[in-house]
């Protein structure tokens, strides 16, 4: 198992992802599986409990498998994927656009508050 603690401040986002679990775990596709949630006001933390997947990271082991190999995984990474974005977001969520947007303008207000120039940039 896994504990995961998090300030009181994050308890909307990692109540989504606990949902978020769950919703994974119905339709079969491969998670960590979410076993317990609570937030706890007096210490001002929430508390996540799951499963915990053993393992290697792919990043230091994927390039010693065939490539026969590496495809397979590929495609079945794809077809999980696929099930993925078959799920509805939280009604709380943005859009993607809309995240998109909101980060892209993040960057221009930092772009702009800093000292960093670009040659040749101009006002958007």
């Amino acid at each position: 198992m896994f504990l995961r603690a998090s300030h009181i401040q994050h308890l909307k986002k990692r109540k989504q992802e606990f949902e978020l679990l769950k919703e994974l775990e119905k339709q079969h596709i491969p998670a960590q599986q979410p076993l317990w949630f609570e937030a706890v006001e007096d210490i001002h933390t929430c508390f996540m409990v799951v499963t915990y997947i053993d393992g290697e990271p792919a990043s230091e082991t994927f390039t010693r498998l065939t490539n026969e190999k590496q495809y397979d995984i590929g495609v079945e990474a794809g077809r999980v994927l696929k099930k993925i974005h078959q799920l509805k977001a939280p009604s709380s969520v943005q859009s993607w656009g809309e995240r998109q947007r909101t980060k892209f303008q993040r960057y221009v207000r930092e772009y702009e508050k800093s000292s960093f120039t670009l040659q040749g940039d101009q006002p958007i």
